[in-house]
């Protein structure tokens, strides 16, 4: 709420709230032709409409929901961060290289942990065991 209010130069809860009624996005998000990585969280209620987002996107998407048993079931995914980062930074890296090739689809690549768009070659994540055993101990 205080970002919110901040960015958008409300001087009360009420009135931020007030300025983000008409911010809908109904009837725009068949508008959208960028690829698009729209995701929720289980049990996160600000979230919950996000699969009408999805319905509604015409342009190439992926869409992911983090469950409560990979730690990341609440808002903005808090409890797994470095898990958000490393699904949605590997799909940006997926786009990037269809992007490259041409080969951008509906439904744009997200890299999975078998196989990598680079050439079949094994995926290697972002924030793999080795790095987060490193960050633990620093």
């Amino acid at each position: 709420m205080r970002r919110g209010m901040l960015v958008h130069g409300a001087t009360s809860a009420h009135e931020y709230i007030e300025m983000t009624k008409p911010v809908l996005l109904r009837g725009l998000a068949e508008r959208i032709t960028c690829p698009t990585f729209v995701c929720n969280a289980e049990n996160d209620p600000i979230g919950a409409t996000a699969p009408d987002l999805v319905a509604a996107l015409t342009c190439p998407h992926e869409f992911v929901t983090f469950t409560a048993a990979e730690g990341a079931g609440d808002h903005c995914e808090a409890g797994a961060r470095l898990l958000y980062d490393a699904r949605s930074l590997g799909w940006l890296d997926g786009v990037r290289e269809s992007l490259a090739t041409g080969a951008l689809s509906k439904r744009a690549p997200r890299p999975s942990s078998a196989q990598s768009r680079r050439n079949g070659t094994p995926h290697k994540p972002l924030f793999g065991p080795e790095l987060l055993r490193k960050m633990a101990v620093s």
